[in-house]
C-alpha cells in the first residue's frame, strides 16, 4: 500500500496532523520503527499484520518511552472501534508502554478529527473505555490542508473535499509539494500520491498538461499519464479495476513493470545524481511488480546504489 510508505517517510507529519498536542510532548526526531506487528485471534478469525508502529521519547528530559500505531482503513466503519481495541490491548501488554492509535480513514466518517471510543462492559457494567485517533481524510478541506507547513499535509489534500475542480486542486497540491523543504525524493513520492488520488478525464487531463507548461517545478514532478494508468493496471488499485481491467493481461503487466523501473530511476537520480547501466541491467530482470516496490521503498533511504538489495528477484 502506497500509504504505508508515504507515512513512514512523514511519520511525523502524521502526529502533527492527527494530534498536535501528543506532537508537541514527544521528540519526533527519535522515531524507531519496530518489525511488523501481526494481530490475530480477531472476532472474524483473521490475522491482521499492523500498517506501522514506532517507538518515540518524550520531550520532558525524563526520557518516557511511548508507542504510536498509524492504521489506514479505506472506509470509515464504526467496527473499526472494537478492532482498534485489540489492536492497543495487545501492544500495551507486549510491551508495557503507553500506545496512542492513529488511524487514517481515506473515505466516510462524520467528523475531519475526533476521539472515537469503545466501551467495554461486563453486565452493563463499565469495566474499560479505550480511545483512538480517528483522522478522515474525505472529511477534511484541501484549502485548509495546503496552508499547513507539514509537507505531508499537500499530499493528503489530493484525498479531501475542495471547493477547486479536479485540475485546480492538482495543480495547487502540486504546487505546494513543489516548494515543500523535503528532499526530492520525498517530493517524489507525495507528488505520486496526488497523480493516483486526483482523478482526470481525457478534457481535464490536456488542460493539466497545459498547465502544468506554466510551472516548471510543477512540470518536472508530473508522471506521464500512460505510466500512472499502467501502474494502476498492474497494481490492481485506483480506477484501473473499476474499469474492469484485468491486472494480469500481458501488456498491462509490462507496462505496469516498466513504470516502477522508471520511477525507482527518478528517485535514485534525484537523490545520487546518476545511476550506473549494472544497476539498471539488474531492474530490468526484476518481473515482479511488488518485488519493485520494495525497492522503490529502498531508494527513497538509501545513499549510495550499493545499499539496493537487488537479490532474491521473483518472477510472476
Amino acid at each position: 500500500m502506497v500509504f504505508k510508505t508515504v507515512f513512514r517517510h512523514f511519520f511525523g507529519d502524521v502526529i502533527e496532523l492527527a494530534e498536535p498536542g501528543f506532537a508537541a510532548r514527544v521528540d519526533l526526531t527519535t522515531v524507531e520503527f519496530l518489525d511488523q506487528e501481526t494481530f490475530s485471534d480477531f472476532p472474524e478469525g483473521t490475522r491482521k499484520a499492523a500498517d506501522l508502529v514506532a517507538r518515540l521519547t518524550s520531550r520532558d528530559g525524563e526520557g518516557r518511552i511511548v508507542l504510536v500505531q498509524i492504521e489506514v482503513e479505506g472506509e470509515f466503519r464504526s467496527a473499526m472501534d472494537e478492532r482498534a481495541f485489540y489492536y492497543f490491548l495487545y501492544l500495551r501488554a507486549k510491551y508495557r508502554l503507553p500506545v496512542l492509535l492513529i488511524v487514517v480513514f481515506l473515505r466516510g466518517g462524520q467528523k475531519a478529527l475526533a476521539m472515537r471510543e469503545h466501551v467495554d462492559l461486563t453486565e452493563g457494567v463499565e469495566v474499560c473505555r479505550f480511545r483512538y485517533v480517528a483522522f478522515c481524510l474525505g472529511q477534511s478541506r484541501a484549502e485548509e490542508y495546503l496552508e499547513r507547513p507539514q509537507p505531508l499535509a499537500a499530499g493528503l489534500a489530493a484525498l479531501m473535499k475542495s471547493q477547486w475542480d479536479p485540475v485546480q486542486k492538482k495543480m495547487r497540491c502540486l504546487r505546494s509539494i513543489s516548494h515543500a523543504p523535503v528532499d526530492e525524493a520525498r517530493r517524489f513520492l507525495l507528488a505520486k500520491l496526488v497523480d493516483l488520488y486526483v482523478e482526470l478525464d481525457e478534457a481535464q487531463t490536456q488542460r493539466f498538461i497545459a498547465e502544468t507548461r506554466k510551472d516548471e517545478e510543477v512540470r518536472k514532478m508530473v508522471i506521464t499519464w500512460e505510466e500512472t494508468l499502467a501502474e494502476r493496471e498492474a497494481r490492481g488499485e485506483a480506477r484501473g479495476e473499476a474499469r474492469g481491467e484485468a491486472r494480469g493481461e500481458a501488456r498491462g503487466e509490462a507496462r505496469g513493470l516498466e513504470a516502477m523501473r522508471n520511477s525507482i530511476v527518478r528517485v535514485l537520480q534525484g537523490r545520487l545524481t546518476s545511476v550506473p547501466l549494472s544497476t539498471r541491467e539488474k531492474l530490468d530482470a526484476i518481473r515482479s511488480v511488488e518485488r519493485l516496490e520494495e525497492i522503490l521503498d529502498q531508494a527513497l533511504t538509501v545513499s549510495s546504489v550499493d545499499e539496493l538489495r537487488l537479490d532474491g528477484e521473483t518472477s510472476n
